[in-house]
């Protein structure tokens, strides 16, 4: 008796695991994309078109830029995308689409808008975009 015992619990140790791994498998994302942004505000207008970061150029306090990047699902499955904003332009971009569907083989492009406060002091501003490419629940 004390043999069975033993053994289930171990087999429901073990099933705990293997329904544990499965969950953390299906909800960890298929890929990870980061962004790094940046602004400059000046007192003039510029622009930088290099492609290594979302280079929002130079605006004047109050001014405002926008960039497009385009997103496509090289998997064969359809995707959730989500999109989180980190760092100094949390709060000053805005996204043309966020938390949706892509399917296999398809591309989505995407309005990243940025605005500066009227206030803002002169300098350089960064931030983070993380685009997280789930398993789609559908």
């Amino acid at each position: 008796m004390k043999k069975i015992s033993t053994y289930l619990i171990v087999g429901g140790i073990t099933l705990a695991l293997i329904l544990a791994l499965v969950y953390m498998l299906y909800k960890s994302p298929i890929e990870v994309i980061d962004y790094d942004m940046h602004i400059e505000v000046g007192d003039n207008v510029g622009f930088n078109l290099d492609t290594d970061k979302i280079y929002f150029g130079t605006v004047y306090p109050g001014g405002g830029a926008e960039r497009n990047i385009t997103l496509t699902n090289i998997h064969d499955i359809t995707l959730t995308t989500q999109i989180t904003l980190s760092g100094d332009l949390k709060e000053w971009v805005v996204l043309s689409d966020n938390n949706f569907l892509l399917d296999p083989s398809k591309s989505k492009d995407i309005t990243v808008y940025v605005t500066t406060p009227e206030n803002t002091t002169y300098g350089n501003y960064t931030g983070k975009m993380k685009v997280r490419l789930l398993r789609s629940k559908s």
